[in-house]
């Protein structure tokens, strides 16, 4: 079963249409128990990292997401739902997150001058998720490799870690963002600093690779 978090932001409903359309069990987890039959955890989310780690911490999220990654669980992060997976975020005068990938994400206009906004192209191939220890489960695609567009809109980002960093990373294809992370993987996690839920195609072919 994989479980979309439901912590009051973020596109819950195209994320679980996706699901669906690639024909997954999903379900809407808004409490802990709804976790409990999950074997992949998906983290959605617009807005700031404050409210989002307020309203998980409040509804007991938080502590259960944590429990479930120590158990094996795999998690799926996707835009602020990737960037709370890491020890901290200097949005909102900085904020504590759930710890789970080392590193904390920074204000983007200190290094650009400006968010990011807009398609950016995108190439992702299968042996990436090897090389950094992420199976999927599902895995209902059959290519290899993933090539188009995806969609950011984002005010914050990981920096890219040192090459010896033991994770795997995927930089954003944007000249200004190429020091930033577009994608991470690292054991049983996985991030997207992007939408694939609004990437039209080319995120309906990476969520059925990685899922």
């Amino acid at each position: 079963m994989i479980a979309v978090v439901n912590a009051g932001s973020g596109n819950i409903g195209s994320v679980v249409n996706v699901i669906r359309l690639l024909q997954h069990p999903v379900c809407i987890a808004r409490k802990p128990d709804d976790l409990l039959e999950a074997d992949t955890i998906i983290l959605p989310g617009v807005g700031s990292a404050g409210s989002y780690m307020r309203r998980l911490e409040e509804g007991g999220l938080g502590s259960s997401i944590v429990d479930a990654h120590r158990s094996g669980v795999r998690l799926v992060g996707i835009c602020l739902g990737f960037q709370v997976l890491f020890n901290g975020s200097e949005e909102d005068g900085g904020v504590e997150c759930l710890g789970l990938l080392n590193g904390v994400v920074t204000d983007l206009k200190r290094h650009t001058g400006h968010a990011h906004t807009g398609w950016a192209p995108f190439e992702f191939e299968r042996t990436y998720m090897s090389r950094s220890g992420y199976n999927p489960i599902y895995a209902s695609a059959r290519s290899r490799i993933v090539r188009g567009r995806v969609y950011y809109n984002h005010e914050y980002g990981y920096p890219l870690p040192p090459p010896d960093s033991g994770v795997g990373t995927l930089s954003i294809t944007d000249f200004s963002f190429d020091k930033f992370a577009a994608m991470i993987m690292a054991d049983n996690v996985i991030g997207m600093q992007f939408h694939p839920e609004k990437s039209q195609k080319t995120g309906l072919s990476l969520l059925s690779m990685v899922l």
